[in-house]
């Protein structure tokens, strides 16, 4: 089972772009005055608009980690033991051009809102660390791909506390850890 800093030092060792943060501001106690602003290079609410302002304080959010050095991974690394936070991480990219932060935060955007049998829309909280693990693990092989898209894995700490990454493989959900 690898630790958080195995995971930090083999992400860092790659040579790749520092990863992201996928956060759910409900899970801070100060809500989006906790959002951890010094540690990211970029970080935005994937609401907009009207929402972005009213839930503000129980929304997602992506970041952009700043740097694999400094504060920045023990930030990323108490975030993720708190299960408010999971790392998101981008396949190395070709030329070192991969999506860019707008890319990626209307990747995600993409996923607040699903609908259900009767075509009625409700919020999908899939960035609560606490059930990505099982809500992934029922979706179809095609559901899986449009949800990872461009990410490579996601990196969170699991119910028994232990650092687990989650990936597709062969069509399911592949989880180490």
């Amino acid at each position: 089972m690898a630790t958080f800093g195995e995971i930090w030092t083999g992400l860092k060792q790659a040579g790749g772009a520092t990863p992201y943060l996928l956060l759910d501001c409900a899970g801070l106690d100060a809500g989006a005055s906790a959002l951890p602003r010094d540690a990211c290079a970029e970080l935005e609410c994937l609401f907009t608009g009207d929402l972005a302002e009213e839930l503000a304080d129980v929304a997602p959010y992506l970041g952009r980690v700043k740097a694999f050095d400094g504060d920045a991974p023990g930030v990323a690394e108490d975030l993720l033991k708190r299960q408010v936070g999971m790392l998101v991480v981008l396949p190395p990219a070709a030329n070192g051009e991969g999506p860019t932060f707008s890319q990626l935060h209307r990747h995600f955007r993409k996923f607040n809102v699903v609908y259900d049998p009767e075509g009625k829309p409700l919020f999908f909280r899939y960035y609560d660390p606490r059930v990505i693990v099982e809500v992934l693990s029922v979706l179809e092989p095609q559901q899986l791909d449009a949800f990872f898209g461009p990410v490579e894995s996601l990196v969170l700490v699991d119910g028994d506390a232990r650092t687990v990454r989650c990936f597709r493989q062969g069509g399911k959900l592949a989880v180490q850890g």
